[in-house]
């Protein structure tokens, strides 16, 4: 029977040991992969998401930023998956839901993307990035019911939000009320909305 040395067992010993001190964690793929987006490297990011993910399943943070990140690159079925993976983990994510929501949006999933952005909104009713998206879509798939109250709502949160100043005086001025479009515009003017100004000028004078 072969036998090892003493010598050639401490070897093998020591080249486990330093095996297992180089062995990336999914953590530290984790931090690679968000450093490498930070960084403007968005696929070599996803590889190290990816690893994460292989790693550990149910790392829940992984998916999420391999999902903002594929959002970025305009895979938003992609983004889905991952988004619908957080959510599987954690149904009171409410940034998971909203960024599901953005992305059923962008692929005129509305009907998909209103209930998502409901359930962000019971879960954050703080957000004003939440209502302003629910507008959106509700826009986009023709609804009209609650455009004015979530832009209300926006602008309640985010008094800033040269957007929603801008997108509720076209709706006033779509339902025929000139005078109630008015301040909206010079409002959006003055918190520097590029498109404001000339509506002003045209409706306001």
């Amino acid at each position: 029977m072969k036998t090892i040395s003493l010598p050639g067992f401490l070897l093998i010993i020591l080249l486990a040991v330093i095996s297992i001190a180089n062995a990336e964690t999914a953590a530290d793929l984790y931090k690679s992969g968000y450093a490498k987006n930070s960084a403007g490297d968005r696929k070599g990011a996803i590889a190290d998401l990816d690893k994460a993910i292989q790693l550990d399943p149910k790392y829940a943070d992984a998916y999420f930023t391999r999902g903002v990140i594929k959002a970025f690159l305009d895979d938003n079925a992609g983004a889905i998956q991952d988004y619908t993976k957080v959510i599987d983990m954690n149904p009171k994510n409410a940034d998971a839901f909203l960024n599901r929501g953005i992305a059923e949006n962008n692929l005129q999933k509305y009907a998909e993307a209103i209930a998502d952005f409901d359930k962000s909104i019971a879960l954050d009713p703080k957000n004003d990035e939440t209502y302003f998206n629910r507008a959106m879509a509700k826009s986009f798939s023709g609804e009209r019911k609650g455009i004015v109250q979530d832009y209300d709502k926006v602008i309640e949160l985010n008094p800033k939000s040269s957007k929603a100043y801008y997108n509720r005086a076209l709706l006033k001025i779509m339902a025929g009320d000139k005078t109630g479009a008015c301040p909206d515009l010079k409002t959006a003017t003055g918190l520097g909305h590029k498109g404001a100004e000339e509506l002003l000028k045209k409706n306001c004078q």
